[in-house]
């Protein structure tokens, strides 16, 4: 593996480990969370891949006190981040084995308590990681945990003895739970808020942690258990110093309000705020991407013969200004990523069509099949073709199809390119209809259009998603024909258009395999997101386009069933579907919302990246298509190809087609 490619292929924060210190490039949202100087809970929300792992192990001491780290500031005392993951194995088996749910409860808290504590002393031993931190801090030796022994009396008062007695501890609780058929003891379980408050209150004696908070980061907030979560909300809602408490989830990953405290329900505002990583950072994204494309490089010592970041910049808070509000840095990112990651305008896809004997044979194919349905033995195929006009040339196979006829189809083209009509309708089909007309062209044959090619267009299949990015990146540079001579100490680099088409297919196709793994209900999920999938590759089948890049779809008339909520939602959640505000709403519907396939499982069914026309299924339909077997999700898509084929005129609604069975 070269250099250049090895430095994406690490995608997922699990393998930089715990110490980020020098691979954290500030988010562009950064300054908009106030997280570790407000004493009121967060709730982090974010897909899979958007980065939230990463920023909290970022604020995490094991970042903040980084041995990396040469100089330590006053303020990282003032608030210290523990970070908690979530072990799904261990704690989805703290249930049943005919145990009261009671004790479950507290075999929770007890779980959840020593994980803090452990992270609490692992905080002290990172602060003095060095001799000469022991020498400016220090003084571990004269911590007193004595208090502890009220709630056990075998725990020991000193720092070193109470690290490894937690550590064992968690070992014991860990055994209880692999050995219940066998009837085992039942450790002693600890109540979490005293139990850490007394530790707390012990640790305040040193004079650099007198009024020090601790931060706890529940990750993964949305694998616990329902009344783990509930005990959870319960943490939030009595945050306060020296002990706060936030959670990171994905979307839709708080189905619970409740608190162990009966009728007392969590709130937004009222007790947590609530900050949503991928609206936050919107069409910043862009630049944060082109940023880490280069910063990855560099971590891997590439020198390219022009890099356009600075490592202190990309990795110093109070630069983040600079890189969002420099116009020539903003500009000198931009021709630099573009140079690397090139891309081909639909003209020029176009314009490569024409010049393809494949393409272009399907092309002409097309418009003979197109003048046959309208206009039998008067005008021919070769009279809609020109290569000096290749937009013009390839939307006119769609627009024969459509209900135009051939000769007004043809006296617009003569028109275009004589230019004497600016405002030709052939302008205006041109942009509506000639990206769905080339990933038409493209469909059948066993190549990525390049339409999928180029930065901008990376970006737009990632929707924001970090991991998406550099793995396109990743199999990109893995393609690219061109072998660097990396004993030089610089060289050009940059990735043919057909190596990126092929490689966002292959992507594209991986994360669409990885989706049989999200949750208890994966198999599902998978099945939804290839149902759709083959339905809007069916819509982009259709030789008129009247409703180009289909690839989204909203719910109408009818009601979905609780189960078909249910899975709408865990699709949201994992990033299956993205959800947002339906923007155009003509009929009554079951919910003003709107879900589009995520743009990169696009290249698996080479269909659009982009939003283009929604499809509006009746609420009867959509809850067979979300519920659907395998099986069940073949016969959909055999209902809508027949549904589809009655008709190759404009319209393709469904709403009330009766092909399509109740």
């Amino acid at each position: 593996m070269k250099t250049y490619e090895r430095a994406f292929a690490r995608n997922r924060a699990e393998e930089m480990g715990p110490d980020l210190w020098n691979d954290f490039i500030i988010p562009p949202y950064f300054d908009k969370l106030h997280i570790m100087y407000v004493r009121k809970p967060y709730v982090i929300v974010g897909g899979r891949g958007c980065g939230k792992t990463t920023l909290l192990r970022y604020w995490s001491y094991n970042t903040q006190f980084s041995a990396k780290r040469k100089d330590i500031p006053d303020e990282a005392f003032s608030t210290i981040g523990l970070y908690i993951r979530t072990d799904i194995q261990f704690l989805s088996s703290f249930q049943g084995a005919g145990i009261e749910a009671h004790v479950w409860n507290n075999a929770f808290e007890h779980a959840l308590c020593l994980a803090v504590a452990d992270e609490v002393l692992g905080c002290l031993a990172q602060i003095n990681c060095t001799p000469l931190r022991n020498s400016q801090y220090g003084d571990l030796n004269q911590l007193d945990f004595s208090e502890l022994s009220d709630f056990d009396d075998t725990i020991p008062g000193s720092y070193q003895e109470l690290k490894r007695f937690i550590s064992r501890s968690r070992m014991r609780l860990a055994s209880w739970i692999n050995n219940l058929d066998l009837a085992s003891e039942r450790p002693r379980f600890y109540p979490l808020r005293p139990f850490i408050g007394v530790m707390i209150k012990a640790i305040q004696t040193l004079s650099y942690l007198t009024d020090t908070v601790f931060a706890v980061f529940v990750d993964e907030y949305e694998s616990l258990l329902e009344y783990q979560q509930i005990f959870v909300n319960t943490l939030l809602k009595l945050s306060q110093p020296p002990l706060v408490f936030h959670v990171a989830m994905k979307r839709n990953g708080m189905p619970f309000r409740a608190t162990t405290a009966g009728n007392e329900m969590i709130q937004d505002e009222a007790d947590f705020r609530t900050f949503d990583i991928e609206k936050e950072q919107g069409d910043d994204f862009r630049t944060f991407a082109a940023e880490l494309f280069f910063f990855r490089l560099m971590a891997q010592e590439v020198i390219l013969e022009d890099d356009p970041v600075d490592l202190n910049t990309l990795t110093n808070p109070d630069r983040l200004a600079v890189r969002r509000n420099d116009v020539n840095y903003q500009g000198k990112l931009k021709a630099a990523i573009e140079k690397i990651l090139p891309s081909v305008s639909p003209a020029q896809v176009a314009l490569m069509a024409l010049s393809d004997e494949v393409l272009r044979s399907r092309l002409m194919q097309t418009i003979e099949n197109g003048l046959l349905r309208r206009n039998p033995g008067k005008l021919k195929a070769e009279d809609f073709v020109d290569d000096k006009f290749p937009e013009a040339s390839v939307v006119n196979g769609a627009l024969l199809h459509q209900r135009k006829s051939p000769e007004d189809v043809h006296a617009s083209f003569i028109k275009y390119k004589k230019r004497q009509d600016k405002n030709s309708p052939h302008s205006e089909w041109i942009h509506h209809f000639l990206h769905g007309t080339l990933f038409y062209l493209y469909q059948p044959l066993n190549r990525p259009c390049l339409l999928y090619s180029g930065f901008d267009t990376f970006i737009l299949l990632s929707l924001g998603n970090t991991r998406h990015f550099l793995e396109l990146c990743h199999l990109a540079i893995g393609r690219s024909n061109k072998s660097a001579n990396e004993s030089t100490s610089s060289y050009e680099l940059v990735v043919p258009v057909h190596d990126q088409a092929e490689a966002a297919r292959d992507c594209s196709g991986r994360f669409l395999e990885e989706v049989k793994g999200s949750g208890t209900q994966g198999k599902q999920l998978y099945h939804i997101a290839n149902t759709l999938g083959q339905i809007f590759k069916l819509a982009q089948q259709r030789p008129a386009q009247s409703e180009p890049e289909k690839t989204h779809f909203a719910v109408a008339n009818g009601q979905l069933s609780d189960d078909a909520i249910t899975l709408l939602n865990e699709a949201e959640k994992w990033g299956v579907l993205i959800g947002q505000t339906e923007t155009k709403v003509k009929t009554s519907k079951f919910e003003s919302k709107e879900y589009t396939l995520n743009p990169i499982f696009a290249p698996s069914f080479g269909i659009s990246y982009r939003r283009g026309r929604k499809l509006d299924l009746p609420g009867r339909v959509a809850d067979r298509l979300l519920l659907a077997s395998n099986e069940g999700s073949t016969a959909i898509i055999k209902e809508f190809e027949r549904g589809w084929n009655k008709d190759a005129g404009d319209q393709l609604s469904l709403i009330d087609d009766s092909d399509i069975q109740s």
